[in-house]
């Protein structure tokens, strides 16, 4: 498997892409994957989008990610979000949909 990942912060905005290259699993070929992402930050709130595309040799399928977020800053270690993805298989015609929300806090050691 080969994996190249970037992140570059420009101000309030965040860009990220990843690369990657895998065997695939029900077959001898590879999946490539791309994704980008992106995120603007607005005082305590955090606005993030991702787009992503994988296609397998092997079986010709092709899967589209695509995710919005946000979170919401309570304090330096402490955050609640909440998400939506959706992920579409072209040959199987299939659709995903994920919704979540959560809390993260950070403890320090």
């Amino acid at each position: 498997m080969l994996r190249t990942v970037g992140k570059v912060r420009l101000s309030n905005f965040e860009i990220g892409a990843v690369y990657q290259l895998a065997e695939e699993s029900d077959g001898p070929g590879e999946d490539t994957s791309y994704l980008v992402g992106g995120a603007v930050n607005l005082e305590r709130w955090k606005i993030k989008a991702q787009y992503g595309l994988t296609e397998a040799e092997t079986t010709n399928e092709e899967l589209t990610l695509l995710a919005l977020g946000l979170d919401y800053k309570l304090a330096s270690k402490s955050k609640v979000y909440a998400y939506v993805s959706q992920v579409e298989a072209d040959l199987a015609d299939s659709e995903d949909s994920t919704f979540g929300v959560g809390f993260e806090h950070k403890f320090s050691m």
